[in-house]
């Protein structure tokens, strides 16, 4: 199981980071946890 932590103020960007995880997730049949923070 990977867990991912995501940093980042524009929630845009964690949105863009957060799908390209889901979608390694969905073609890798690979367990992720993820977490979006927006501020440090």
């Amino acid at each position: 199981m990977l867990k991912v932590a995501i940093c980042d103020d524009e929630p845009v960007i964690c949105g863009d980071i957060e799908n390209i995880l889901l979608n390694y997730k969905k073609y890798n049949f690979e367990e992720i946890e993820i977490k979006v923070f927006y501020s440090g």
